[in-house]
Formats: structure tokens, sequence, C-alpha cells
């Protein structure tokens, strides 16, 4: 974790200084900071609610909040760095099946990195593809039965894999209008002592589908 931060750094650092020259010679302004959030909806496993899928995650759609650097070395091609939240509700199944018990939700937090592919309509409008890595902190849900804890949340980690497509419009005061949709898959591990053993994985597929505003420098 420590690299992936000091190697994001160094991309905020170059970029910023690469382009505050740039803008004093009138050349493309190449870095783009985007606060960004929309919905995370589960799937597969994930948002199963069948209580006979030993792998069924019960999530529903919930919401999801990130901020996203992007630094160009090249007209069409850029790092991205991306900061990420999101947090997911429980579905009626396990309440329903057992009266008494309740279960709060799945969230994870964490970063990413990656190559970006940048595809130009014209001055204003640009399209993206990325494929990206890092680290995710995945919490699992805390159960209770008759307000006693039964089941403690743990967190556990996860190296994700993350591709989407992206599309953002350049207004004249560089300001950054962005849509976007990411594909994110990773299998966190977590200790839950009730279980034998005591180590679970949970296949954790989501998509978010995201909108935001930015800052082209």
């Amino acid at each position: 974790m420590l690299r992936i931060t000091l190697l994001c750094l160094a991309l905020v650092v170059f970029g910023t200084g690469v382009t505050a020259q740039d803008a004093g010679n009138g050349k493309q302004k190449n870095s783009f900071l985007i606060v960004q959030g929309g919905l995370a909806v589960p799937i597969g496993d994930f948002a199963s609610g069948d209580l006979t899928n030993e792998n069924a995650g019960m999530a529903k759609t919930g919401f999801s909040a990130g901020l996203q650097y992007n630094y160009r070395i090249h007209k069409n091609f850029a790092i991205m760095l991306q900061g990420h939240y999101a947090n997911f509700g429980m579905k009626d199944a396990f309440s329903k099946n057992f009266p008494g018990a309740s279960i709060d939700h799945w969230q994870y937090a964490g970063l990413v990195v990656g190559p970006m592919l940048l595809l130009p309509v014209n001055d204003k409008m640009l399209f993206d593809v990325h494929l990206a890595s890092g680290v995710l902190w995945a919490n699992s849900p805390k159960v209770k039965y008759q307000g006693q804890t039964i089941v403690d949340e743990d967190w556990g980690t996860a190296v994700p894999v993350q591709t989407g497509l992206q599309f953002r419009y350049m207004t004249n005061n560089n300001l950054v209008l962005f849509a976007g949709g990411n594909y994110i898959y990773m299998q966190p591990e977590f200790r839950i002592e009730t279980t034998d053993p005591p180590d679970v994985k949970q296949n954790m597929q989501t998509l978010h589908f995201q909108i935001g505003i930015g800052y082209n420098f």
C-alpha cells in the first residue's frame, strides 16, 4: 500500500508541475480532477438472495462516491488514479426467514491505478476506457438476533480488477462534466468465528454508474 501511495503522490506532483508549465506555454491541459457519485449495483452471487446459495451476498443496490485524478501523457493515453467508497444495504430474505434477526450492510473503500485509453470526439467531448487494480478494504455485515450480536463484522483486503467506460465534456472555463460506468470484481477474505473453517471468501461483483464534476488543469 505504501508503494501505491508514493506512486500516486509522484503522479500528482509530476502532473501538476508539467501542466503548470504547459499553461504558461499555451499548451493542452493534461490533468483532470473529478468528484463523482452515483449507484453501486451488485451482480452475480453478491446480489443473490437465495439462502441455499452458500456464496449469496444478499446485497441490494447501494451508493458509491469517489475522487478520480487523470494525467494525460499522450493525446490518446493517460494514467488514472481513483479512490472508491461504496455501501450496500441487505435484501429482506434473511430477516424474513429468521424473525428477530437483523443484518446491516456491506461496504468497501480503497484505491486503484491503471492505464487509460483516451478517445477524443472533438475539442470538448472525450470518451475513455481503462483497466485498473490496487487495494480495496471490504467490510462484512454484522448480524444481530434480538439485539445481540451473533456474527460480528470484519474487514478483509482484496486486490480488485476494474474496467470501465467514461465520458467527459469540457466547458470553456475548464470545468468538466462527467458520466461513466465501472465494473469491479474482487474476492476479499473475512474471518467469521462462527463458521468452520473461520476464513470465508466472498465473491463481490459490482457495477458503478456515476456522474460528476471536475476541473481540467
